[in-house]
């Protein structure tokens, strides 16, 4: 068992992008989380507000299996207060896989505080490692906000 796997869910391409700097500085694997049913638009976008908030968890195409990876981190957008319901899904099949996996959630506003309770429900630690504003990345780039989240 060894190396780092970053997992990510992106609707936006906004979490893609903390979750592509991450992987080239912990020199990791990348592997985006893929709802079988997109979320696109602003249709889209309340259907994923609303499924999160309902707990439901959509069908995603499976990646590969975590276990072999030393760390995951997830990279996850926050949905009305909670991750994003494909990040969910994915969460949620990871129980007997990985004992902990850690966590940067990204989204608009200040605070992500809804997210790791919400976690426990997963089965799975969850280390909540980082909170990524979009105001803040886009104004003083990935390299700045992004930098404690590697310590």
């Amino acid at each position: 068992m060894g190396g780092v796997l970053i997992v990510y869910y992106s609707r936006t391409g906004t979490s893609k992008r903390v979750a592509e700097w991450l992987a080239d500085k912990l020199d990791a694997q990348l592997e985006a989380i893929e709802p079988i049913n997109k979320f696109g638009g602003a249709f889209g976008a309340a259907r994923g507000a609303l499924a999160t908030l309902r707990g439901k968890e959509p069908l995603i195409v499976v990646g590969e299996k975590t276990g072999k990876y030393e760390r995951v981190v997830l990279v996850t957008p926050i949905w009305a207060s909670h991750i994003a319901a494909p990040a969910l899904t994915w969460l949620s099949r990871q129980r007997g896989e990985r004992q902990s996996i850690d966590l940067v959630t990204v989204s608009a506003s200040d605070s992500a505080d809804g997210a790791p309770g919400y976690l426990t429900r997963a089965g799975v630690e969850i280390r909540h490692v980082g909170h990524i504003r979009n105001k803040d990345l886009d104004a003083r780039g990935a390299d700045e906000v992004l930098s404690p989240l590697l310590s």
